[in-house]
């Protein structure tokens, strides 16, 4: 086995172990189920963002006229009074897509 296969299998079982997510294989419409059950009195501004990504498999889908891009970087903008360790781990994923679509 290799080096990097042993660190990854320890990782999985680690991330097991605390009960962590890997948001990483999540399609956005799962993350959005994981966000609505973790903040639970969503704010007003970012309801109709929610409500839009329970529509999304990827962040390169269309969401009406929208791409699934615009509607995870409008989220983020009015998502910021949800706080906590979800929260921070879902944020830091979804601003890793965006960073990939956007290469920044």
């Amino acid at each position: 086995m290799k080096k990097s296969e042993l660190i990854q299998m320890i990782k999985e079982e680690i991330r097991s172990l605390l009960k962590e997510e890997d948001y990483s294989k999540m399609p956005l419409n799962q993350i959005a189920s994981k966000i609505q059950r973790d903040w639970k009195n969503v704010d007003y501004t970012a309801k109709p963002y929610l409500s839009a990504m329970y529509s999304l498999d990827d962040i390169s889908d269309k969401y009406g006229m929208d791409s699934g891009s615009s509607i995870v970087a409008y989220f983020l903008s009015n998502a910021t009074s949800w706080r906590g360790p979800v929260a921070k781990e879902i944020k830091a994923e979804l601003n890793k897509r965006l960073k990939k679509v956007y290469g920044k």
